[in-house]
């Protein structure tokens, strides 16, 4: 598992698997509406 802490830390590659996964997610909310079910999430922004 990696941890994101500043955008930059991901590969061209990556970010274009990330913005791909989040058109998919707009596209067929149903199939990720469990995915996360069980799982913690924390998201932190700090300003600059």
């Amino acid at each position: 598992m990696r941890h994101l802490i500043d955008i930059m830390e991901l590969s061209v590659d990556e970010l274009q698997d990330l913005i791909q996964t989040a058109e998919d997610i707009i596209a067929r909310p149903e199939h990720y509406a469990e995915i996360c079910k069980g799982k913690k999430l924390a998201s932190c922004h700090c300003p600059r």
